[in-house]
């Protein structure tokens, strides 16, 4: 599998992740920000990549959103958002922070579950990632969705949102890595996320704080 992945930022040249009809993972031209993500995961520029864990390539993507938090909004992004959900180019700042202040919480959420476990972005070969990891993919998939359940809940539900779902678990978003490693998701799985999600719904968020029943 090859780890050419674009980080999130307003100023990529992708405008914020992987386009539309991209496959999750090719092979692109990368800026010297993208070069310096993948030389901090000891990737060497243009070299073919081994294989890294999914939830260790999130965090690659996820990682530069405190730094693009803090950059001015660029007129070519600031006319995607206008065009896609219509926010008035005056908010254009205000849905910026909110937009990073939200992938902030959720790459919190990840972090947090990277770090129950020191050996969870250590695997080398997709066979160990989905069955070494599974329970750690099968949390943070939910807890994302929870997440954005608890937005619904509180009437906080902006455009932002629907550009980070998409961005989750849209058809070229970082859900699809797990395609690359096979991770199996069993009624069960669903049972436990359908319920995750009613809790949100009701105003409980213990299945944040205690994972997903197993």
């Amino acid at each position: 599998m090859n780890e050419n992945v674009t980080p999130i930022g307003k100023n990529s040249e992708q405008e914020g992740y992987m386009d539309e009809g991209q496959a999750p993972i090719e092979r692109i031209e990368f800026d010297e920000e993208q070069k310096e993500g993948l030389r901090a995961l000891g990737i060497a520029d243009g070299a073919e990549a081994k294989f890294r864990p999914i939830l260790r390539i999130w965090r690659a993507i996820l990682e530069p959103i405190s730094e693009e938090r803090g950059r001015k909004v660029t007129p070519q992004w600031a006319v995607k958002i206008r065009q896609t959900y219509g926010v008035p180019f005056k908010d254009m700042d205000a849905y910026s922070d909110m937009f990073y202040s939200r992938l902030e919480e959720l790459l919190k959420i990840l972090k947090d579950e990277i770090a129950t476990d020191v050996e969870c972005e250590s695997y080398d070969n997709a066979e160990d990632d989905a069955i070494e990891n599974r329970l750690h993919y099968k949390r943070v998939l939910t807890a994302w969705q929870v997440r954005f359940v608890q937005w619904e809940v509180a009437w906080q539900v902006t455009a932002d949102d629907a550009e980070i779902h998409r961005m989750l678990f849209g058809e070229t978003g970082l859900t699809q890595h797990l395609e690359n490693i096979k991770l199996e998701w069993t009624e069960s799985d669903q049972e436990d996320l359908v319920e995750a999600l009613r809790e949100a719904a009701d105003g409980n968020d213990d299945m944040l704080r205690g994972g997903t029943g197993e």
